[in-house]
């Protein structure tokens, strides 16, 4: 069974938001255009790109002023982190972690 990465967003609204996002590159950001979407005044257009795999996390801030966390530990440049990671985008705090997918597998037909 695929493995999805499964994000929880503390939106600084207090309600959260969830998502499933399939391993692959998203950029994070207040631009409606970014792939991961965020409404906070404290996130840059174009904030973080982040690379998700079944067993990590890579992030990389695009030049914001006020940088992007993980953790405790300020990403000036791509850093890979273990999952289940924490970062911090603005006032945003996003928890992923690994999680089985419910999609049903392809079949293989047989003659």
């Amino acid at each position: 069974m695929p493995r999805v990465i499964h994000l929880q967003i503390h939106n600084d609204n207090g309600t959260p938001t969830l998502l499933d996002l399939e391993p692959g590159t998203y950029v994070i950001g207040r631009e409606p255009t970014c792939d991961i979407p965020l409404t906070s005044l404290g996130v840059s257009r174009k904030r973080a790109r982040i690379v998700l795999s079944e067993e990590a996390i890579e992030i990389e801030d695009l030049g914001s002023r006020s940088g992007t966390w993980g953790g405790d530990l300020a990403l000036k440049s791509p850093v890979t982190l273990p999952l289940p990671a924490s970062i911090s985008i603005g006032n945003i705090q996003i928890d992923l972690r690994s999680k089985l997918s419910n999609k049903a597998q392809p079949q293989e037909l047989t003659n």
